[in-house]
């Protein structure tokens, strides 16, 4: 299931914008998407607060309570992987778009195909994505999960792994540090980092010799002998995919 999540608190454009979606979808039967919809984004930070995280935001830049600048950067922080599309009236909008590699900015009133094609395009890149699904027995019982949302895993006793995902989820799952690399590491962007350590380059912000700064600035230590494959793991991925 896709969840998305559309912020507009000007009740006209945000009907627009409603009917335009409920029309994709009866277009797109093959996708199961479930969409939210929020008048304030306040009440959209606070439901993900709560934990119900969205694949996909649609946000207004300009609204009065918030502006959809200062949310975008909120949602980044809780879930960086996350996609945004951002509704605009102005094309100055465009910089701060790429900045925070948001997917698209559309100008109002919201064009159809423009809307739908950017739409197609995060289906298509999420299909793929799709791929990295894994499902593993944990200490709580079976636990499905994107390996795209994983941060990193740490070793515990006795041949236990913790594996930590972008919404502090904590999995403890029984295996070896080297088994559960061969089931990470068919997502490009998870490499090992000495021998305990599994990372994904996608969430670093920054590598120094002894610590890794991660996308929430929390810090993660790791053994200074390790630093030169994993800056050029890093520089290699970076190059080659969207991080």
């Amino acid at each position: 299931m896709i969840k998305i999540a559309v912020c507009e608190d000007n009740l006209e454009d945000l009907e627009k914008i409603k009917k335009l979606l409920n029309n994709y979808l009866n277009n797109n039967p093959q996708y199961t998407i479930y969409i939210d919809y929020f008048y304030n984004p306040l009440d959209l930070l606070i439901e993900v607060d709560l934990n119900k995280t969205y694949d996909l935001y649609i946000l207004d830049v300009y609204m009065h309570q918030m502006s959809g600048r200062k949310v975008a950067i909120e949602l980044k922080k809780i879930n960086k992987p996350c996609e945004i599309i951002f509704i605009t009236s102005s094309k100055s909008d465009a910089i701060f778009a790429y900045q925070i590699e948001a997917l698209q900015y559309i100008l109002k009133p919201v064009d159809k195909n423009s809307l739908y094609k950017t739409l197609d395009k995060f289906l298509s890149k999420n299909s793929l994505n799709n791929k990295n699904i894994i499902i593993l027995k944990t200490t709580k019982g079976l636990y499905r999960f994107n390996t795209n949302e994983v941060v990193y895993s740490e070793p515990e006793k006795n041949n236990y792994q913790a594996i930590i995902l972008s919404d502090n989820t904590r999995l403890v799952v029984r295996m070896t540090v080297s088994d559960l690399f061969k089931l990470l590491s068919n997502n490009p962007q998870i490499v090992r980092c000495g021998a305990s350590l599994n990372i994904n380059l996608r969430f670093i912000k920054s590598i120094c010799p002894k610590s890794i700064v991660l996308f929430n600035d929390s810090k993660l230590l790791y053994p200074s002998k390790a630093y030169l494959k994993l800056k050029e793991d890093f520089l290699l991925l970076k190059n080659k995919y969207p991080i």
